[in-house]
């Protein structure tokens, strides 16, 4: 084995993790997994595109495949702030919920077009935070 240090400076990953959003929505991450996977099964392959209408009290979901048709699911979650619309790989948000243990995760917002917040709410041994950026769906 051989080990060797690296010359250089390690990137600043703080200045990537959102600090000013001010949307908080709470979510319980097994109906947002369940739903999110039958809504992917109807994504166009190459971009896995989700379209997140964040409303009071609830998400509906949305994909679209002009080859096999649309997919539509609704979750009820908390959040009293600004509708809106957001476009997320949907591999990506999976990614983060197998991974997460907690039974109810925190997303933090700001708009449509900034980076999104996830973390568990509690009972994690590990903290740790999922930096996810929206896409144009």
């Amino acid at each position: 084995m051989i080990a060797r240090i690296i010359e250089g400076k390690f990137p600043n990953y703080e200045a990537v993790i959102p600090k000013d959003n001010p949307y908080t929505i709470q979510v319980d991450r097994e109906k947002i997994s369940e739903a999110i996977r039958r809504v992917a099964l109807l994504t166009m392959e190459r971009s896995k595109g989700i379209k997140f209408s964040i409303e009071k009290n609830q998400i509906r979901l949305f994909s679209s495949n002009p080859e096999m048709g649309e997919a539509r699911d609704r979750v009820e979650v908390g959040y009293e702030g600004n509708e809106m619309e957001i476009g997320f790989n949907s591999q990506y948000i999976l990614d983060f919920l197998t991974a997460a243990k907690a039974d109810s995760i925190l997303v933090e917002v700001k708009d449509e077009n900034s980076a999104v917040l996830m973390r568990p709410e509690t009972g994690e041994d590990i903290r740790y935070l999922y930096v996810l950026m929206p896409m144009k769906i």
